[in-house]
């Protein structure tokens, strides 16, 4: 695992200091580095739901597109399955996928490792994140691209981060966190990740509630550079709710009304990624943070792709 060298690792959690970083620079690393334009969703829930269109949403409005593959585990649904019209406006710009173990037996690597994956993914989880940790791994293997969370809202052009291979760092603890991960096709991160703990060679797929010490930064081997929490998930990462730079210190308000001005310019200017974790029972209310930053979003959508976006938020 790398670390940005711009900043000191006892200044990887100072979020005051890497916000400040972050507004100084108008690009982060120094590689020759590719962006595909392809972006990653899993999701299980119904299609239209009405933040995962506010993700879709910031992604076209902020991202270089050239398709979001919204992956899912229901080949029955198409883009064109009724009751998707807030999902289906986008159709030119999404690909609906279906994970499964097809999908893993296409990953690079050894045979033996994708049995061992694809046994992984077919037991009963109880937490379903423990499956998208196969599979953020095993789709940017395959196809490249960034995956994101889908409870991450895009605030800024990932092209701006050159840098090959690179991911999310958790916290305050020296792992890779991987709300949001960009990978170059054909690597072989999932596969390194499987070996990375010298006790157990089957890590990846048994050590579950300690996933992320599977890619900690102890193990040189990942070509991969743990960029600072700040970047993407400035307010689960600030024990200080004071410092300036947080326009808002809860994560309970994100989607609450709010008197301030709120834009896409305004709000933690500078960052990649706004994690609003799992607010998914909140109302979607116009005067809130999220409603604010969604008239912003339609406005750019409307200019970029010519398309009037379908009213998500509520008066």
């Amino acid at each position: 695992m790398k670390l940005l060298t711009d900043i000191p690792i006892e200044k990887y959690n100072d979020t005051q200091h890497c916000y400040d970083f972050l507004n100084s620079h108008d690009t982060i690393g120094d590689e020759e580095s590719e962006y595909n334009g392809l972006f990653h969703i899993h999701w299980r829930g119904p299609l239209d739901n009405n933040k995962i269109i506010l993700q879709i949403k910031s992604i076209l409005a902020t991202q270089y597109v050239e398709k979001i593959y919204f992956w899912i585990e229901n080949s029955e649904i198409t883009i064109n399955s009724l009751n998707f019209p807030n999902l289906y406006q986008f159709k030119d710009y999404i690909e609906i996928k279906i994970f499964n173990k097809d999908v893993i037996a296409q990953a690079p690597g050894p045979k033996g490792v994708k049995t061992w994956v694809m046994h992984y993914y077919d037991q009963q989880h109880g937490d379903y994140r423990y499956k998208t940790d196969i599979f953020r791994w095993v789709v940017l293997s395959i196809h490249g691209g960034v995956y994101t969370d889908a409870d991450t809202l895009m605030l800024r052009d990932v092209k701006d981060i050159k840098i090959n291979n690179w991911s999310s760092k958790w916290g305050v603890d020296p792992f890779a966190e991987c709300c949001i991960l960009k990978l170059e096709k054909g690597s072989d991160a999932y596969e390194q990740i499987f070996r990375n703990d010298p006790q157990n060679p089957q890590c990846f797929l048994n050590i579950q509630n300690n996933l992320p010490q599977a890619f900690s930064y102890k193990y040189d081997n990942l070509r991969i550079t743990s960029l600072p929490p700040t970047f993407f998930d400035i307010v689960w990462t600030e024990e200080n709710k004071n410092l300036p730079c947080l326009t808002l210190n809860n994560f309970e308000y994100f989607f609450k009304e709010t008197n301030k001005e709120i834009n896409l310019e305004n709000f933690f200017k500078g960052c990649f990624t706004y994690h609003w974790h799992n607010r998914w029972n909140e109302p979607e209310l116009k005067n809130s943070f999220a409603g604010k930053l969604n008239i912003d979003l339609d406005k750019i959508i409307k200019e970029k792709y010519n398309i009037t976006p379908i009213k998500i938020f509520q008066d």
